[in-house]
């Protein structure tokens, strides 16, 4: 997998705080035993609901709720 992105893909760029809440939310939400995988399709849904000035706990908030729904 190569850490270039293609023109269009979105990043949303987080502090070394906010990248260290992230992973402490999933290592608390999944205890690290599984890990989160979005289809390409859900990758780009939640890239459009989030937009360019979002936050993490957004992000986690919108996570848990397709958890829910998603088998």
């Amino acid at each position: 997998m190569s850490a270039e992105r293609s023109k269009g893909e979105t990043a949303i760029p987080l502090t070394s705080e906010q990248t260290k809440g992230v992973v402490e939310k999933i290592l608390e939400k999944w205890g690290g035993e599984n890990g989160i995988c979005l289809t390409e399709g859900g990758w780009k849904e939640l890239m459009d609901q989030l937009g360019p000035d979002t936050t993490v706990q957004e992000a986690i908030k919108i996570l848990k709720g397709k958890e829910k729904t998603s088998d």
